[in-house]
């Protein structure tokens, strides 16, 4: 129990050095770009306690610049208006100090999520958790992920002692970030009937919620934002981006951070884009279902890799949720804790190439090799295949005898 507790100590005081960097350091990434995607959420949570829609951008970025606060041009609130309604209370703090606390929360949440998911193992690896490039990046701008990383252990892990809860969980989850939404499949395959049960009721009353604060707020999120989102463009060619749809639109689209391999136009991008994920989607279901036995396990990992690979906009802070697959394929194919660690470095890899690529011109590898800006999208797809791969052959390859 005391060294458990020195490992949280110690993990929590990582985090800690971390914040207290970003608060210190007067260095141009951090004045740049420290807690920037929590102040969108910061002002969409004032627009709605203004009497303003929380998707009016224009209105978020007057408000930010006044507060003298990091801001992204064309980096508008895409969240659910339940969401920014949720987080009023946070505007009795001013917008630092706000972040602040969102911070300490947030990396508070992540920790307790990391020991739930590890607790059958040594807490050192705790630390693997922690040092895990894409949740420093999630807590460096401030990001939602961690509680969505959070909130997808308790829907794993709870699953079967309290079904409501963990189906509860998922919904806020898909109600969040529409993505897990796929993690139905692996639901419906289980038969976890009262699970589902509850992600429809959670999904619905943030809906209600949304639309009390925000009167029209989830047709304008349905039709506007989610379409607007979605809606392939050469801004999906960001090299943070780490879903296939970003590498199709690097490979193929000319733009400031890449040379493509070859030209297309954008409308052919997006039906190549749409035919994989019908593809990937086809596939993760019919194996599930092929499967003789029920592996929630495996199911679970190949779907969330899944909604990495076809999430429209898989900024590097999502790829915190492979932490999740790691740890039930670490369980399931211990054979192949090489691949996972692999996986980890490869996800680890896009903080190490560039700096946000905010000045292109300095990073010609990126510009002229761009597959080499998803190397956390290879980390998704290897997950994939390896929940996905049959067992026997799996067993076959370690040991041929």
């Amino acid at each position: 129990m005391r060294r458990e507790l020195s490992w949280l100590c110690g993990c929590g005081l990582v985090w800690l050095v971390f914040g207290t960097l970003l608060l210190t350091l007067d260095v141009g990434p951090i004045k740049n770009f420290a807690f920037v995607d929590f102040y969108d959420y910061y002002f969409a949570a004032d627009a709605v306690s203004s009497g303003v829609s929380p998707y009016d951008a224009s209105w978020a970025l007057t408000q930010a610049q006044a507060a003298g606060v990091p801001t992204l041009t064309g980096s508008p609130f895409i969240y659910p208006a339940w969401f920014a309604a949720t987080l009023r209370p946070l505007l009795l703090l001013p917008p630092l100090a706000a972040a602040v606390v969102a911070f300490l929360l947030s990396g508070a949440v992540g920790i307790a999520a990391a020991k739930k998911l590890l607790q059958d193992r040594h807490p050192a690896w705790l630390m693997a958790v922690v040092l895990f490039p894409p949740a420093l990046f999630t807590l460096f701008v401030g990001q939602i992920n961690l509680v969505l990383f959070a909130l997808l252990i308790v829907a794993w892990a709870w699953r079967e002692e309290r079904p409501l809860v963990s189906g509860a969980s998922l919904g806020f989850a898909i109600a969040l970030k529409l993505a897990p939404i796929v993690l139905l499949a692996p639901l419906l395959r289980a038969g976890r009937w009262k699970n589902l049960g509850a992600v429809g009721v959670t999904i619905a009353l943030c809906m209600v919620v949304g639309e009390l604060a925000v009167p029209g707020s989830t047709h304008t999120y349905l039709f506007t934002v989610l379409p607007k989102v979605t809606n392939l463009t050469s801004f999906h060619g960001h090299p943070v981006n780490q879903g296939a749809s970003a590498l199709l639109v690097r490979t193929f689209i000319e733009t400031q951070w890449s040379t493509p391999v070859s030209v297309l136009s954008i409308d052919g991008v997006r039906i190549i884009n749409t035919g994989l994920t019908a593809v990937l989607i086809a596939i993760a279901t019919t194996r599930s279902w092929c499967r003789k036995t029920v592996e929630e396990a495996l199911d679970w990992s190949a779907f969330i890799a899944l909604f990495l690979i076809i999430s429209p906009l898989a900024w590097e802070s999502l790829l915190v949720l492979l932490l999740l697959p790691f740890a039930l394929l670490w369980r399931e194919r211990p054979r192949l804790a090489w691949v996972l660690g692999l996986c980890w470095v490869l996800a680890a890899l896009p903080r190490l190439l560039n700096d946000f690529a905010h000045n292109p011109e300095d990073y010609p590898l990126l510009l002229r090799c761009p597959p080499l800006a998803s190397m956390g999208l290879v980390s998704s797809a290897i997950i994939f295949i390896v929940a996905l791969w049959p067992r026997r052959a799996i067993q076959y390859a370690n040991d041929p005898r």
